[in-house]
């Protein structure tokens, strides 16, 4: 039967034990050594005849068999290990530092366009961005791992809320390195707003003048978005916004040329706009809005020294206008029209802040002070792009999709704040002229005046006599 099992072994593949010619010339070597040693040990046994033979012969007889069957054992030991590493399919060996070296080198230095997809930053901006970071936030290459790598993590999870396994997976790093080097760049970025996040002290010449032709003295935008949030189940009440969502209430102030100057995110869902404008004119970190400059907001917002907003009750969203195909019929619905043209830059801003990162369409797993930085950190990068990649393929996006969204007329923006702003359109001499509004300076607080009112008045019926008077011209 042994015989019949070596024959049925030979001929199979690999995977199965195979005796060999080879295999039988190590086992005649080895039998032939067994038998010299042997014989070795016959040879004393012959010459100590005259000594106890029956006891020295039993212990001799007994060391040959145990030094026979030891070699034996150590001669199988040795094919089976031999012929293990000869048949045996391993996996192949991989070099985890080389594979890492050639996914990074395809995020960052190989396809802009692959890195724009993945990073949200072309090569270029990329490079910027790593560059100030060492230069003004103090990140420094480790023996592990260079500040490229850890940029492009960071970047990886705000362009696309992945979760750490995801970003372990693809960076073969493991789970402790991404977190701990995430909250690193993360802190780096937020030192970078002073040098990216800055507040304007004068309007910008000459960006499309005209949609500002009219709105000399203003110096942006502003408005409030929600931003999904995690929080605790004892806190979801006070995150709940009007669309039922846990969120935080994020107040967005843009420039003309779509730059955020200003961000506060933290606030509940649940908070107000306007209630959230008048906590930023008077933090540690105010917005600044000097004297004699205002920002566009919407109706959601008292129209007050510093923020000018449209007239309610009369169409205003850019959807409306162009779905009635008629013109301005009076002063209101014309300044209006030209207000939520200006007034639009806030709204592309916020559609390109979320278009470009993933991580402020949906909640994520971090916990709330962590995601206010990120948001902040967010903005931050989003001004660094608009300065270092003009050509940008997601304003493209957002544009075709604002066209085709429908702008509804939020009922909750139009009646908040409404008590704040009755009877102040016609406010007669009791009326403080605004001296608690202003302070020097500076705005510090969201007060509707008389003096205001008049302005929007008169600078809606200044436009009204030119748009009639132009007209007047094209009809002759």
């Amino acid at each position: 039967m042994a015989s019949e099992a070596t024959s049925q072994s030979k001929g199979k593949g690999k995977g199965y034990f195979t005796w060999t010619p080879e295999m039988d010339r190590v086992m005649d070597t080895c039998f032939i050594d067994q038998m010299n040693q042997g014989n070795k040990l016959d040879g004393k046994c012959a010459l100590n005849l005259d000594i106890d033979m029956d006891k020295e012969g039993d212990e001799q007889k007994a060391k040959k068999r145990k030094a026979v069957v030891a070699n034996y054992m150590v001669t199988i030991a040795t094919l089976v290990v031999w012929w293990h590493e000869k048949h045996i399919v391993k996996e192949p060996y991989l070099d985890f530092k080389v594979a890492r070296e050639i996914y990074l080198r395809r995020l960052y230095y190989g396809n802009n366009r692959v890195c724009v997809e993945q990073l949200r930053l072309n090569k270029h901006c990329f490079t910027v961005l790593c560059t100030n970071l060492r230069e003004h936030c103090g990140l420094t290459d480790t023996r592990n791992i260079t500040v490229e790598e850890a940029v492009a993590m960071f970047l990886y999870v705000l362009a696309h809320n992945f979760k750490n396994r995801t970003v372990n997976f693809n960076f073969i790093r493991s789970g402790e390195t991404v977190s701990r080097y995430f909250n690193i760049v993360l802190r780096a970025i937020i030192k970078l707003g002073r040098h990216y996040l800055i507040q304007p002290e004068s309007e910008m010449e000459g960006h499309e003048h005209e949609k500002w032709e009219w709105f000399q003295d203003c110096l942006g935008a502003l408005d409030g978005t929600y931003v999904k949030v995690h929080v605790l189940l004892r806190d979801q009440g006070r995150y709940r916004n009007r669309k039922n969502e846990i969120a935080t209430n994020v107040l967005g102030v843009c420039s003309r040329d779509m730059r955020f100057t200003y961000v506060l995110p933290g606030w509940e869902g649940s908070a107000a706009d306007g209630r959230v404008l008048r906590d930023a004119l008077v933090r540690s970190d105010p917005l600044i809005v000097p004297k004699g400059k205002y920002f566009l907001v919407d109706a959601g917002y008292a129209n007050s020294s510093g923020f000018l907003a449209p007239y309610r009750g009369v169409r205003y969203h850019l959807s409306e206008w162009s779905a009635s195909g008629s013109k301005p019929q009076n002063f209101k619905e014309l300044f209006n029209l030209r207000h939520s043209i200006a007034r639009n830059v806030i709204e592309r801003t916020f559609g390109l802040f979320k278009k470009r990162w993933a991580i402020l369409r949906d909640a994520s797993f971090f916990d709330v002070k962590t995601h206010v930085m990120i948001i902040n950190a967010c903005a931050i990068l989003h001004n660094l792009i608009r300065v270092e990649q003009p050509n940008d393929p997601y304003l493209d996006e957002v544009d075709a999709e604002m066209r085709r969204v429908q702008h509804e007329v939020d009922d909750e923006d139009e009646m908040e704040d409404e008590d704040e702003e009755n009877g102040m359109e016609d406010d007669g001499p009791n009326n403080d002229g605004g001296v608690n509004a202003v302070n020097e300076n500076r705005i510090r607080t969201v007060q509707p005046t008389s003096e205001w009112t008049q302005f929007r008045n008169a600078l809606a019926r200044a436009m009204f006599i030119d748009y009639q008077i132009r007209q007047g011209h094209h009809g002759s």
